[in-house]
């Protein structure tokens, strides 16, 4: 039976509550497809720093190195008022991904028919909608340098953030988007910003560069606000949108609102040394902890995300993204997408649902040599 080390870092808020029940359906699809998973929890965010001090504690950096997959919480909570300060538990999630030399987010939003009336558009506009958005995470304003506030000695104060990027990060990501669009659609939209900034110029054309080599891919260069705009009027026509870390960081939120939650989509980012990070999109809700009601769907389909990217069994991820449509086409539901009259089901009970709806162990018959078939003549 296959084995592989998985890395949990719970994180915060419902997080140990939404992973917890990811890896119930994890260890349940292993049963059925023949794996086994060795679980080491780990801690990170504001668990981390009440614990040792430190939002990213090095052991925790260890762990996921040696991992073949990481499962990772929502970090960070409502309490901390200075998101920039590196003491601040979601930085430790930046520093996380710096340290793992991790370039690549995946963020699949997709529209279930059984779900089209959570959103605020017409079911005519977003039926059919299956859009993944890759962003770089290695550079950009997030990471650039200099950065920070400072005091003129006038009185002033003045911010500022680098925006630097090499056609080195741009094309690893590129490449990353086109790849994954093979396996798609065939259609990668590059959200650019060629005609504001020069990092953007170079986006333009090294992606443009990448693309030929790509003849079985449509490539289609599109302004950001275009961009935009036709996520709100024409969001099926979108099959893999790449941007850089902000935009990307943007487009995706506002694609996850097209269904009408942010409850439903996972993210996986990759590259570097690690097989990958999977985790829910959603924040860690901390209004929401210890009452056992948190919607678990993204954290599960994240887990499917790790089975089909970092363990290379897409037989398996598949299993675990129909069985959540199953269980939401047969009406479960949690509170944050139950229409009224309808009973919602508790974080523990959906779970329930969807690995009832996975299927059943293979029953492989014994192999016997008493009687061995004829070879026909």
């Amino acid at each position: 039976m296959r084995k592989f080390k998985v890395a949990l870092l719970n994180g915060d808020g419902i997080g140990p509550d939404v992973m917890r029940t990811a890896m119930r359906v994890l260890h349940a699809t292993g049963e059925r497809f023949g794996f086994e998973l060795d679980v080491t929890e780990g801690l990170i965010g504001q668990a981390a720093l009440q614990a040792t001090n430190n939002p990213l504690p090095i052991e925790t950096i260890q762990l996921c190195r040696k991992a073949d997959g990481v499962m990772l919480g929502p970090v960070g909570g409502s309490r901390w008022s200075k998101p920039t300060s590196m003491s601040h538990p979601k930085q430790a999630v930046l520093s996380l991904l710096g340290w793992l030399g991790t370039y690549a987010n995946l963020r699949p939003i997709q529209v279930y028919e059984s779900l089209i009336d959570a959103s605020t558009l017409k079911p005519e506009v977003i039926r059919g909608v299956d859009i993944m958005v890759v962003r770089d995470v290695s550079s950009g304003l997030y990471y650039g340098r200099p950065r920070g506030i400072e005091e003129t000695p006038d009185g002033r104060r003045i911010a500022t953030n680098t925006l630097t990027y090499s056609s080195g990060e741009i094309e690893r990501v590129a490449r990353m988007a086109f790849d994954i669009a093979l396996e798609r659609r065939g259609h990668v939209v590059l959200a650019g910003i060629g005609k504001i900034l020069e990092t953007g110029q170079l986006w333009d054309e090294v992606v443009a560069a990448v693309a030929k080599g790509y003849p079985d891919v449509r490539y289609q260069r599109m302004d950001v606000d275009t961009c935009v705009l036709k996520m709100t009027l024409e969001p099926t026509m979108f099959d893999v949108i790449l941007a850089d870390a902000v935009v990307g960081d943007l487009l995706s939120v506002q694609a996850s609102a097209l269904t009408g939650t942010f409850a439903l989509h996972p993210s996986a980012v990759l590259g570097g040394q690690t097989k990958g990070l999977f985790s829910p999109s959603h924040g860690s809700a901390p209004d929401l902890v210890g009452k056992g009601i948190a919607n678990p769907t993204a954290a599960i389909l994240a887990g499917a995300m790790m089975l089909h990217y970092a363990f290379d069994d897409a037989e398996a991820c598949h299993s675990i993204r129909e069985a959540v449509a199953a269980a939401l086409e047969s009406g479960a539901r949690t509170c944050d997408v139950c229409p009224a009259g309808v009973v919602s089901l508790p974080t523990e009970e959906f779970a329930n649902r969807v690995i009832a709806e996975l299927p059943r162990k293979l029953e492989v018959p014994p192999v016997t040599t008493e009687h061995p078939p004829k070879t026909p003549r």
